[in-house]
């Protein structure tokens, strides 16, 4: 498993920073233990576990922001 390095700018609400796709495994990890209420609050609406796979595997494409 990747580990994450800590590179970016850090902000009064957090650290702003380039995800890379070596780090795919490690934001999906993340993504999976969001709470229902903070994944509706990010996406917008109800996602599930297979939204969010995807979701994980999709954003590292060409030009992808997280």
């Amino acid at each position: 498993m990747a580990r994450s390095r800590k590179a970016g700018t850090t902000t009064g609400h957090g650290e702003v920073r380039r995800l890379w796709p070596a780090e795919r495994d490690l934001f999906k990890a993340h993504l999976l233990r969001l709470d229902e209420v903070t994944r509706r609050e990010r996406f917008g609406t109800a996602v599930n576990d297979d939204f969010l796979e995807n979701y994980a595997v999709t954003t590292f494409g060409v030009g992808g922001l997280v």
